[in-house]
């Protein structure tokens, strides 16, 4: 599937290494040229 341009958001939730979960949330930009 092709992503329209605009602001994203992805949640995640990570599980470290001993024993903690991180979790946050990661923006990301897709600019029109790149679903081109």
């Amino acid at each position: 599937p092709v992503l329209q341009p605009g602001l994203y958001e992805v949640d995640y939730r990570v599980l470290a290494t001993d024993g903690t979960i991180v979790e946050g949330a990661f923006p990301f930009i897709v600019e029109p040229s790149l679903s081109a």
